[in-house]
């Protein structure tokens, strides 16, 4: 899986693993040949 961007909802709910994973998936494919910088949105609701 090449990606060019990612986001996660609930990153506060998703195992640290599977964030890692994601993003070493980023930015993979031809990237640099069109300028493109790979990002990772993550959005979370603080704890109380």
């Amino acid at each position: 899986m090449e990606l060019t961007g990612g986001f996660i909802d609930e990153s506060n709910e998703v195992d640290m693993l599977a964030i890692t994973m994601i993003n070493t998936r980023l930015g993979r494919q031809m990237n640099k040949e069109y300028g493109i910088v790979p990002k990772l949105l993550e959005t979370f609701n603080p704890d109380k």
